[in-house]
């Protein structure tokens, strides 16, 4: 009797956060350690669902690339500069009226700081998780729950709800505190870019640009 898609998922979670268990540990070790146990890490967000996929002969896109790029990416895109701008509007309020801090003008930082910032969030953040959870996981759960209603254009169930939480909880390996939950709402709005598009790479995007920005808010406050 075949494993059910839930089981199967669980399992490639939980073994996708051992991995990221060990970056954790490998980065206490010093510089080097830490960029190989970045790709561990990685490579065990795109390599788990590989293994899956040819172990149990799973027929189709196991990371959902396979619209084309261009279009993907400028789902991604689109939806960073609607909700980006909310969100930062958000954050200001939050930071003045209940962190009580106060705003301040960043320094300028060096255009290839940032470029090289974009390129590790794209390559070695974003991109791995989202083949992992808005390909991989997001997929497998769609078989074992394949109802939703329709968001904008986009069907949205019981599936993306817990891709989403999976999404959240491997957030605590890393910081164990009740506050990175909280990933479990853009985790919702990936997973709606996913299913739109019909790509991981429009979520990837959109998730880069989320942890770019929030990089750029934090320096506007002390």
């Amino acid at each position: 009797m075949g494993v059910d898609p839930l089981r199967e998922v669980v399992w490639a979670t939980a073994a996708v956060a051992a991995l990221l268990g060990l970056g954790e540990a490998l980065a206490a070790l010093g510089p080097v350690a830490a960029q190989v146990g970045g790709v561990v890490v990685a490579a065990g967000f795109v390599g788990v669902p590989l293994a899956i996929a040819r172990a149990r002969r799973l027929a189709g896109d196991v990371w959902a690339v396979d619209p084309p790029l261009g279009p993907s990416a400028l789902w991604g895109l689109g939806v960073a500069a609607a909700v980006l701008p909310v969100y930062a509007l958000g954050f200001d309020a939050w930071q003045v009226h209940v962190a009580g801090r106060v705003r301040a003008v960043p320094a300028v930082l060096d255009p290839l700081a940032w470029l090289e910032a974009g390129v590790v969030q794209l390559g070695a953040v974003a991109l791995p998780e989202e083949l992992f959870f808005r390909g991989y996981v997001l997929g497998r759960l769609r078989v074992q729950w394949p109802g939703g209603v329709t968001v904008l254009g986009a069907r949205v169930g019981p599936a993306h709800v817990a891709a989403a939480g999976l999404f959240a909880a491997v957030h605590l390996v890393a910081v164990p505190a009740p506050f990175r939950l909280l990933v479990f709402f853009p985790g919702l709005l990936f997973g709606w870019v996913a299913e739109r598009s019909g790509s991981a790479v429009a979520a990837a995007v959109l998730h880069a640009l989320c942890n770019l920005a929030l990089q750029g808010l934090w320096a506007c406050y002390r």
